[in-house]
């Protein structure tokens, strides 16, 4: 078939070249992180329920992290 054909065509012509040691190394940064979403009110306990409790009903919503706190204000 011809298929066959240009199949054995190419590996005939198929060259083998030798690594001349040119590679090229970048690094990068990545652009964005998958991050991990975890319900904190239950993993750190009845302390964190209640002060949600206590804010959801301001509309303030708070996000405690390892370092970091977000308080988010919510429109109803």
């Amino acid at each position: 078939s011809e298929e066959a054909q240009e199949a054995d065509d190419l590996k005939k012509r198929l060259k083998i070249v030798q690594d001349e040691d040119d590679d090229v190394f970048v690094e990068a940064t990545p652009l964005a992180q998958k991050v991990l979403v975890v319900d904190y009110q239950s993993v750190h306990g009845l302390a964190l329920v209640k002060r949600w409790k206590l804010l959801t009903s301001c509309d303030v919503h708070v996000i405690i992290l390892s370092t970091v706190q977000l308080f988010l204000l919510v429109e109803r």
